[in-house]
């Protein structure tokens, strides 16, 4: 979590110029990252909205009270989005890494002086439902209470694969957070999906794939 934060806690000025660049490389590669249309859509419609705010706002002849409220709403919704969508690209394996860097995003690549071993446990799960999203977390122990983040001395984050029950192909993500949020569009509202998790270590190989559980979107 606190690298999330790190991303996008930064001035106005350098976080709009952070989803500027992300906006213009999705439009750009969606094709090529097998980006989904709707998540495209809403990134450019969010940071604009933002961009306009924050260059209402930031202008001495315009700016007042009303803009600053406008901007502060506006940056809230950016930063909300922006979070769950960076997620989005790193756990998709389309995009490489290279691309990632270059938008000022943190690698999936790390260098550590001794490999880590094949994870040999099961991660504990929660799965929560909202209107269109379907959010994963995962804990280490008996206990199933989440942790804040992964122990990078045990594991470097998780894989989860799903799918629609209708459809027979897996779809698989890695995140290095201990949670992730799949979005869904409204037209899925009643499919069903089975997921299952698994740790995986720093160069990516997974353990063993936790039970799937069926879940029903909102």
């Amino acid at each position: 979590m606190a690298r999330r934060q790190s991303t996008l806690d930064k001035p106005d000025g350098e976080l709009i110029a952070l989803a500027l660049d992300i906006t213009n490389q999705s439009i750009v590669n969606a094709a090529l990252w097998n980006l989904d249309a709707n998540r495209v859509t809403s990134l450019t419609s969010v940071t604009n909205t933002a961009n306009s705010a924050y260059l209402a706002n930031v202008n001495d002849r315009t700016s007042n009270k009303e803009t600053v409220e406008i901007k502060d709403a506006a940056f809230k919704e950016l930063k909300r989005f922006l979070s769950l969508y960076i997620d989005y690209l790193e756990g998709n394996l389309s995009v490489p890494n290279a691309n990632l860097v270059a938008m000022g995003l943190r690698s999936r690549e790390h260098h550590y002086h001794e490999k880590q071993p094949v994870p040999d446990t099961i991660p504990v799960v929660k799965i929560t439902t909202l209107h269109g999203q379907v959010s994963v977390s995962v804990a280490q122990g008996e206990d199933g209470h989440p942790t804040q983040s992964v122990n990078p001395e045990h594991y470097h984050g998780f894989k989860l694969r799903w799918r629609f029950l209708d459809e027979p192909e897996y779809q698989v993500v890695q995140t290095t957070r201990v949670r992730h949020t799949l979005l869904f569009n409204e037209a899925d509202g009643g499919r069903h999906i089975a997921l299952s998790v698994a740790w995986m270590n720093t160069t990516l190989e997974e353990g063993p794939w936790s039970e799937p559980v069926e879940v029903i979107l909102n």
